[in-house]
C-alpha cells in the first residue's frame, strides 16, 4: 500500500526494535500478566476504599453536621 506522506514521515519516525514472542509462550504469559494486573487493580481498589473511609471519618469543622455553631437551620435571626 502506498502512502504519499511516507517519504516525509520517515525521517521523523526514527527507528525501533520490535520483538515478538512465539505463539507457544501465549499460555505461559497469560497467568503472569493476569497476576500482576490483578495485583495492581486490587491495590488501587484498596487505596480508593482507604481514602474514602479516611476522608469520611474526618470532622468537617467544629460542628460535625456541617453547620456552624452560630447558624443552624431553623434558627431565627434577630438583628440588633
Amino acid at each position: 500500500m502506498f502512502c504519499p506522506w511516507s517519504n516525509y514521515q520517515a525521517p521523523l519516525a526514527g527507528t525501533g526494535l520490535i520483538t515478538y514472542q512465539p505463539a507457544s509462550r501465549f499460555w505461559t504469559f497469560q497467568p503472569i500478566e493476569g497476576s500482576w494486573l490483578l495485583l495492581l487493580s486490587s491495590a488501587l481498589v484498596a487505596v480508593t476504599v482507604w481514602l474514602i473511609r479516611h476522608r469520611a471519618a474526618e470532622p468537617s469543622g467544629p460542628a460535625t453536621d456541617g453547620h456552624s455553631e452560630e447558624h443552624r437551620p431553623g434558627d431565627v435571626w434577630v438583628g440588633y
